[in-house]
């Protein structure tokens, strides 16, 4: 759908359909479900895939799936992620697979954050999430 903003003589005119076509941005798109996989059974492996499914509660893009709604693609976190010390910090290491429901492999994404900042893990595996739907679609 195509809107045309049509210059009138009444300044008000354009105002309206400008109003009018930034409205129809404001509506919500379709959220993708998508299911959670934790193989690790550590604790900051469990804080991680925690983070990511508390992520994609607020995404715009993606839901997490329930049993009414199966998921569309899958992310793993395939093994306990890796930590190291840094003076007295903590960094994470994680790997995360994604994949559809019909299990094609879309890729994989490894990055790093730190523990006291985990949500930073989930939001750099969820934008990576965004580039992988695209391989399903």
């Amino acid at each position: 759908m195509q809107i045309r903003i049509v210059w009138r003589r009444l300044p008000s005119t354009v105002v309206i359909f400008c109003v009018a076509a930034g409205m129809l941005n404001a509506v919500p798109s379709k959220r993708t479900p998508v299911d959670v996989r934790c193989n690790g059974d550590d604790a900051l492996t469990q804080r991680t895939c925690a983070a990511v499914e508390n992520g994609l509660k607020s995404s715009p893009d993606f839901i997490l799936s329930a049993e009414s709604s199966p998921a569309e693609l899958v992310i793993t976190i395939p093994t306990n992620v890796d930590w190291k010390k840094v003076g007295k910090r903590t960094k994470v290491i994680y790997l995360a697979e994604f994949s559809s429901s019909g299990h094609q492999t879309l890729g994989n994404t490894k990055g790093a954050c730190w523990d006291h900042a985990i949500s930073t893990c989930a939001t750099q595996i969820i934008r990576q999430l965004k580039v992988a739907a695209r391989k399903a679609h």
